[in-house]
C-alpha cells in the first residue's frame, strides 16, 4: 500500500528546541492523522521515547528516506486539549524551553 504524503510533527522530550517530522505508523499509513495532543512512541536514536503529536503537514524539509515511522500511538483521545497545547507552546516560547520537555 502506498503511504500518504503526510508527516507528523512530534515534540520529542529532548533539549533540542524544535519539532521532529515522522511518518505515521504502518497501520495508520492511509488514515488521517489523529488529533494533536496524543502521546506516541517515537524512535529517537537508539531509544524509543514517549512524545506528543503537535500537528501534521504535507511538507517536510527532511528527505523522506531519512524519516522514521512512529512506533505506536499510545492514546485514543488527546492527553492535552487544544487550550492546554496552546498554553504549553506559549510557555515553551516565552521561557525559551524545548517544547518536548514542556509537554513531558
Amino acid at each position: 500500500m502506498k503511504r500518504r504524503s503526510e508527516y507528523w510533527q512530534i515534540a520529542v522530550p529532548t533539549p533540542l528546541r524544535k519539532l521532529f517530522d515522522y511518518l505515521p505508523p504502518q497501520d495508520m499509513a492511509l488514515a488521517p492523522a489523529p488529533t494533536p495532543g496524543i502521546r506516541v512512541q517515537a524512535p529517537f536514536g537508539a531509544r524509543k521515547l514517549v512524545a506528543v503529536l503537535l500537528g501534521a503537514s504535507d511538507v517536510t524539509e527532511v528527505p523522506a528516506s531519512r524519516l522514521k515511522a512512529v512506533a505506536a500511538v499510545l492514546d485514543q483521545e488527546p492527553v492535552f486539549n487544544t487550550e492546554l497545547l496552546a498554553l504549553l507552546k506559549w510557555a515553551a516560547g516565552y521561557y525559551h524551553f524545548p517544547i518536548g520537555e514542556v509537554c513531558q
